[in-house]
């Protein structure tokens, strides 16, 4: 079900999809593949941390499997790409779901068209959302033990839900976020992390994306606004579209 609901001012302070995939070109090749057009599109380059380990322990290390490896960015968007992995991000100000996955399927065209991509293993779209307020208690969330309220003022929760094919991670914390030039303040965030649960469900996804793009992004919508209770009109303007 399509959400037409909308908060504002706008929470969302990132937004992104994040492609993991096996290729069909050795690791140390995918970012000579695809620089010639991110660096056309997003011509702001950066080397990304995970380079200064040596390359072996680069590519034998789980933890690092599917880490960026370069940043390109313009004034819109940042993507990151690395030898497993692409990410685009509507970031620093979220352009809006009709700019967003106009983007979204820009990209994912690009990297068929460049045909390095042997199989997509993963697809999700992520919304990080930040308050000036604590949070928790403008959501639907309970949590007691022996009938005394266990939410308070440090609380963070992490679990996934699971919505037929699809799975969301759901992290959500009171005060948890450094708040930029503002000394000893510190912000609440609902993070929305939302993907396909059976990777066999990808094959074929860069020919025909956009049903399952949708999908995630309205599934993850639909969980961040059922998440909210009524009270959040006390804090934040809450409109339908």
């Amino acid at each position: 079900m399509k959400v037409q609901k909308k908060l504002t001012p706008c929470p969302i302070i990132d937004a992104l999809i994040e492609l993991r995939f096996t290729s069909k070109v050795p690791a140390n090749a995918v970012y000579g593949v695809v620089f010639k057009e991110l660096n056309a599109r997003y011509p702001k380059v950066q080397n990304l941390p995970v380079l200064q380990f040596p390359e072996a322990i680069r590519l034998k290390d789980p933890n690092l499997k599917y880490s960026p490896y370069y940043k390109h960015s313009n004034n819109e968007f940042v993507t990151q790409v690395g030898p497993s992995v692409f990410s685009l991000s509507s970031f620093p100000v979220y352009a809006g779901w009709k700019r967003f996955s106009e983007e979204i399927f820009n990209c994912i065209n690009l990297l068929k068209k460049l045909e390095f991509i042997d199989r997509v293993e993963r697809f999700g779209i992520r919304y990080v959302n930040r308050f000036d307020f604590e949070i928790i208690g403008y959501t639907n969330f309970r949590a007691e033990l022996a009938g005394s309220e266990l939410v308070g003022r440090n609380t963070f929760v992490r679990t996934e839900y699971q919505n037929g094919e699809f799975i969301s991670l759901l992290q959500m914390g009171n005060n948890i976020l450094p708040v930029k030039d503002a000394k000893n303040k510190l912000a609440s965030v609902i993070d929305i992390d939302t993907s396909i649960a059976d990777a066999s469900k990808l094959q074929g996804f860069l020919s025909n994306p956009a049903e399952i793009v949708e999908a995630s992004h309205n599934l993850n919508k639909e969980l961040f606004y059922a998440l909210l209770n009524e009270k959040i009109s006390e804090k934040i303007k809450c409109e339908e579209m």
